[in-house]
């Protein structure tokens, strides 16, 4: 019976220990991001225009990576998709510069696709690496032609007032 008596004892000396003093209080960790999906889009407030392409290329913010199809730079299908009615063309990522570029053209030539969103691409966030919504929207696309009917540049202000502009976002998961 004793030894009971001693391991309920060393029990309760052991529980004791633990706690009580000192202010640490509990560690918060928010969950690691492990991806951001990428939203880009065109923006204009001239109503009525409707696009026929669009090519952009843009430089990722550091810790951020694209998947590829094996051995290539093509992105893969996975993790790059087309939105409204916007076919995606070859798009590839340049891993030495960070750098995704993307080529779309309407899915049927007689309709093209509205302005707003015409692509989502899931990008990798770097290990410990935390990104904000801001180190995407202010990103300045290294190319952005949006082109009209027949062709027309739709980012320049005669043809399209005010022109046809990039706006790009991201959520994380």
């Amino acid at each position: 019976m004793s030894k009971l008596y001693a391991y309920l004892l060393a029990l309760m000396v052991l529980l004791l220990g633990c706690g009580g003093g000192g202010g640490g209080g509990a560690v918060v960790t928010t969950p690691a991001q492990k991806t951001a999906t990428v939203e880009f889009a065109t923006t204009t407030t001239n109503t009525g225009v409707v696009l026929k392409a669009v090519y952009i290329v843009v430089r990722l913010p550091a810790g951020v990576t694209v998947a590829t199809k094996p051995g290539t730079t093509e992105i893969s299908d996975v993790v790059l998709k087309g939105v409204n009615s916007a076919q995606l063309q070859s798009s590839s990522y340049i891993a030495a510069d960070n750098e995704v570029r993307i080529p779309v053209i309407t899915s049927t030539i007689i309709s093209g696709f509205p302005v707003g969103v015409f692509a989502r691409l899931t990008c990798d966030v770097a290990p410990g690496k935390t990104m904000t919504e801001s180190q995407f929207s202010s990103l300045t696309p290294v190319v952005f032609q949006a082109t009209g009917a027949n062709g027309v540049d739709l980012t320049d202000p005669v043809n399209s007032n005010p022109p046809v502009a990039p706006k790009i976002s991201a959520t994380f998961n």
